[in-house]
């Protein structure tokens, strides 16, 4: 198909050289209109080419994009107030000054019912805004909540020029960030830096991890952001050395195994601990992974500087597995244990993905070492989620993606949370997590509230509420002469604007 070339009135034709680095993607993004992109492509790309207040950096701490400085009080009433000083260097695509009235305008854009944003809720919360200066603005919110402050991450700032309507042309996005779009095609993407001496991003889809590894060493694509399997990593590795290299950072996801709380046996503490005890969580990671994973103890990586806590993990051993389910009444015969005259066995709802099957597998084959039975229950993704949120399970093997901060905890562990108004899937119950947690909402404190949700942590891990298996690193396959790549533990585009290349083209 003929390239469709945008070219913004806002925007004049550029006629000098560029540098154009070629990224690989395993998907394209799903929707680039701000008031609706929720995935991860669409999201990243958007970093790009419009600022927001704050973004986080490296260790899952917020950082000034569009501000100089930023300062999030918390009274001792359990109201929150986001103070930002803006940077006075910035302006929009147009070459007009951004300013505070500008980040109004852009919230009010968010919370307009009339344009329908996915995240019109999201921003509701904010019940009052002051402007003190020209680029000095404050948000106030009636209570204070830990995803306040990350949701404003997904304020996009930019003009809406009128004539908008709700499919995405860009030439009505007056954007605010240090690229702007380019080209689209189907399978692909650019973007260009504002700046003269700057480079250009050109995004391709590539879906098969085998097309991705051959791209790179065919000079095809200069960096593989793609999903890639830790086989395929490792076959590159040893047959591309000359010429690629890999940039790893921690990763801030969490794979887990979630429990049915409901399920009679998987009420019992001890039968959740011999379940985790069964499973070979260093041979795992080692060889089937190799290494490209970090084992978890909870759902904060040590990434998570602030909320991070080494809670001890559960190690591998049978022996104690066994131990554990004779303690409850439980009794082994040919090798299977039996409770109460039947079979201990449990399904393990998974996802129809290759690594998820093969990861599944070796759980099953532990567990049935302990005499535990795991029947293996593969659905497409939609049945999936349906059966999953609706609790019928015994099992899962899931992931936790993009979350900023302990307001997970309270998504997928408070028992007010459950489905459909929130991630409380295994209907799991703590009161002494409910405590702390909500302890660390009206403190005005911030060490003490970090040391709440730490306990808050620990309380439900200790509990064994998931299992914890594993955080996946971060892992960018790129040309050596990509330099100065590194990525962020969420895996934020940000880190391919410090990216140089030194590639002969």
């Amino acid at each position: 198909m003929q390239r469709l070339f945008l070219l913004l009135a806002l925007i004049p034709a550029m006629a000098y050289s560029r540098t154009e680095i070629k990224v690989a993607l395993s998907s394209m993004p799903s929707n680039l209109n701000p008031f609706y992109s929720t995935d991860a492509n669409s999201q990243n790309i958007n970093r790009l080419v419009y600022r927001s207040l704050l973004d986080f950096d490296r260790e899952m701490r917020p950082f000034c994009d569009a501000c100089s400085k930023f300062n999030n009080v918390v009274s001792n009433d359990g109201k929150q107030k986001v103070y930002f000083k803006l940077r006075d260097d910035l302006s929009f695509h147009d070459g007009s000054p951004l300013s505070a009235v500008d980040v109004e305008n852009s919230l009010k854009y968010f919370q307009s019912k009339e344009i329908g944003s996915v995240f019109q809720s999201v921003f509701s919360k904010i019940i009052k805004i002051n402007i003190i200066s020209k680029f000095e603005i404050e948000f106030f919110y009636d209570r204070f909540d830990y995803d306040n402050l990350g949701n404003l991450s997904l304020l996009r700032i930019f003009k809406l020029k009128e004539g908008y309507q709700k499919d995405f042309d860009p030439k009505y996005f007056i954007g605010s960030g240090d690229y702007w779009y380019n080209i689209f095609e189907p399978n692909s993407i650019s973007v260009d830096s504002l700046d003269k001496q700057g480079k250009s991003f050109l995004f391709k889809v590539v879906r098969d991890e085998t097309t991705a590894a051959l791209k790179l060493m065919n000079d095809e694509v200069d960096i593989s952001i793609a999903n890639m399997s830790p086989r395929k990593i490792k076959w590159l590795k040893s047959n591309a050395k000359e010429n690629l290299d890999l940039s790893i950072s921690e990763g801030s996801n969490y794979v887990y195994l979630n429990i049915n709380h409901e399920n009679k046996l998987l009420k019992k503490h001890k039968v959740r601990q011999a379940i985790a005890s069964s499973i070979p969580l260093n041979e795992i990671i080692d060889y089937r992974l190799n290494g490209f994973v970090e084992r978890a103890n909870s759902i904060f990586a040590p990434s998570f500087k602030r909320y991070y806590s080494p809670v001890k993990a559960l190690n591998y051993d049978l022996s104690t597995a066994e131990k554990l389910l004779t303690e409850i009444g439980a009794e082994k015969k040919d090798g299977v244990f039996y409770f109460e005259g039947k079979p201990i066995e449990f399904d393990l709802l998974i996802s129809s993905n290759k690594n998820t099957f093969e990861t599944a597998k070796i759980i099953e084959n532990e567990l049935s070492r302990s005499g535990i039975k795991i029947n293996l229950v593969m659905l497409e993704w939609g049945t999936f989620m349906r059966r999953y949120k609706a609790g019928q399970f015994d099992l899962v093997l899931g992931q936790w993606v993009g979350f900023t901060g302990p307001g997970i905890l309270n998504y997928i562990f408070h028992s007010d949370s459950l489905p459909p108004n929130g991630g409380n899937r295994g209907r799991y119950k703590n009161q002494a997590f409910e405590d702390y947690y909500a302890r660390s909402l009206i403190t005005g404190n911030e060490e003490e509230r970090s040391q709440l949700i730490k306990s808050a942590v620990e309380t439900v891990f200790k509990d064994v509420a998931y299992i914890s298996l594993w955080h996946p690193k971060v892992i960018w396959i790129k040309k050596k002469c990509i330099t100065k790549l590194r990525p962020f533990s969420n895996g934020s585009f940000l880190a391919l604007k410090e990216a140089k290349s030194l590639c002969q083209k």
